[in-house]
């Protein structure tokens, strides 16, 4: 028992002696993990410094390219319809859509017999009326001269009825004598009336047959109008187009058969938005005559035509908004344009004075930009935007001369401290030549960053050259436009900008 006992108070002494080593190893663990979270003891702290990439705004005067997209149309465009029903008996060889035919020349002529048949049915009955004209003109006369002769009875008989009395007078005549003269007057007075009555007679008669003969002349002139109405020719050279018609056919009148349209005087309709419309008005409130290109693309063609502002449509149409512009091509664009082509427009906007074109990216959706001062601290500033064109910005109120950070990335704010690593200057000359016009009364990107790149021959590639070489540039600006041209691929802006007064531009020579 006492074995026992003591063998019990072992085995107590030794769990306890196993829980307080436990307890102490678990203490310890947690010590250390304590000890590996603490913070490291501070040091000196020091300010956070940003690397930007700065320009440096320039003034200058900028032309604004606004940029539409829309359908070419027709100014003068003649539908053709006949204007007497018939059969199709002949027809030009060029009636199909698409035949391009000259003024004066015959489409088509409808059946003529009938028409023939009314033209001569006029001309007797033409004649008639000349006939029947002349008779109540001769019968005028005739009544004209009996009047006359009615008269001159009436006088003899005066004279008689007058001497017969002074014979009874003087006792030598008879009463019965001068009662006879005196129913002879009477008679000669009746006469003379009959004779009146036929001359009013005769010259109503020879009023009904002049009008007669008026209409006469009138329905001959219908009937030979009807019968050169049985031809159909243009009135203007051009192309036929909804061409409706084959020979023998039996047509209506007033039927379509087709229309002409006129392919050099055709126009670009284009839609604008109200805000952009405002920008091309003058002071008074008139749209400006200016410059434009039109642009079609023709798989790997493209052709540019330049243009000029015509007019504005009298409606808003159905959309309700914004303007219609009408933009007058050259005549030669009716060589490759043809009614319906969808195109591009850009319409050279009157030139801004003394504005900047920075880098979209440096400036945020309410034209608050960063500057670099003296103390490489960055300060915020405002501009006015004016234009967006691609990745440029057209500003007003620019920080000209001070250092301006070309990409505004979201870390940096007003009083980061700043430190400059690149000038960016390749960013700010894009920007720049995004809005200088080159020769050729162009505008637009010169090789803006994502710009198609278009292959060309090296004859073509060449004539860009020379045309960069001839123009009024700043030679670092002539320098830097003649690399990007260098070889068989240049961005199609710069293309675009060079060949802008050109009739077209070919995409692969």
């Amino acid at each position: 028992m006492r074995f026992v006992m003591r063998s019990l108070t072992g085995l107590a002494l030794l769990a306890l002696a196993a829980g307080l080593i436990a307890n102490g190893a678990w203490r310890l663990h947690l010590a250390q993990r304590e000890a590996a979270e603490a913070p490291a003891p501070r040091g000196p702290s020091t300010e956070r410094v940003f690397a930007v990439e700065t320009v440096v705004p320039r003034p200058q005067d900028v032309t604004p390219t606004l940029t539409a997209y829309g359908e070419i149309v027709s100014a003068r465009r003649l539908e053709l319809r006949p204007a007497l029903a018939g059969r199709l008996a002949e027809l030009s060889p060029a009636f199909v859509d698409g035949g391009a035919v000259r003024a004066g020349e015959l489409l088509f002529r409808l059946d003529p017999a009938d028409a023939q048949s009314a033209v001569r049915r006029a001309e007797i009955a033409l004649a008639e009326a000349e006939t029947d004209r002349a008779a109540a003109v001769r019968t005028l006369d005739l009544a004209a001269l009996d009047l006359e002769a009615a008269e001159e009875r009436v006088r003899l008989q005066g004279q008689a009825l007058e001497r017969q009395r002074g014979l009874a007078e003087r006792l030598v005549g008879s009463t019965a004598a001068v009662e006879t003269a005196e129913l002879n007057l009477a008679l000669a007075h009746q006469s003379r009336i009959d004779a009146q009555q036929a001359l009013s007679q005769a010259q109503t008669a020879s009023e009904m047959n002049a009008t007669a003969l008026r209409r006469a002349r009138l329905e001959l002139e219908d009937a030979r109008r009807a019968l050169a109405e049985t031809e159909i020719r243009a009135p203007f050279d051009g192309l036929l187009t909804e061409t409706a018609a084959v020979l023998g056919r039996q047509v209506a009148a007033n039927e379509k058969l087709g229309a002409l349209i006129d392919p050099g005087r055709l126009e670009a309709s284009v839609r604008v938005s109200n805000a952009e419309y405002a920008r091309l008005l003058d002071d008074a409130g008139g749209l400006r005559d200016l410059p434009a290109r039109v642009r079609l693309e023709l798989g790997e063609v493209d052709a540019t035509i330049p243009a000029r502002l015509a007019r504005a449509a009298a409606a808003t149409g159905e959309a309700r908004t914004g303007r219609t512009l009408f933009l007058r091509l050259e005549a030669s664009a009716g060589d490759l344009f043809r009614e319906g082509d969808f195109v591009a427009a850009a319409i050279e906007e009157p030139a801004l004075q003394g504005v900047a074109s920075i880098p979209a990216a440096a400036a945020d959706e309410d034209g608050r930009v960063l500057v670099v001062d003296a103390e490489d601290r960055l300060r915020e500033r405002r501009v006015r935007i004016l234009r967006r064109v691609g990745e440029t910005l057209i500003v007003a109120d620019a920080p000209f001369g001070e250092r301006m950070v070309a990409i505004r990335k979201p870390q940096l704010g007003a009083g980061a401290k700043a430190r400059v690593v690149a000038t960016g200057e390749a960013a700010l000359q894009a920007a720049e030549a995004a809005a200088t016009p080159l020769p050729g009364g162009a505008s637009g990107l010169a090789g803006a960053p994502g710009d198609e790149m278009l292959m060309l021959s090296p004859e073509r590639a060449e004539a860009l050259r020379e045309r960069i070489r001839g123009a009024d540039l700043d030679p670092a600006e002539r320098q830097r436009l003649l690399e990007r041209m260098q070889g068989e691929r240049a961005p199609r802006g710069l293309v675009e900008r060079l060949e802008g007064g050109a009739a077209s531009a070919t995409s692969g020579g």
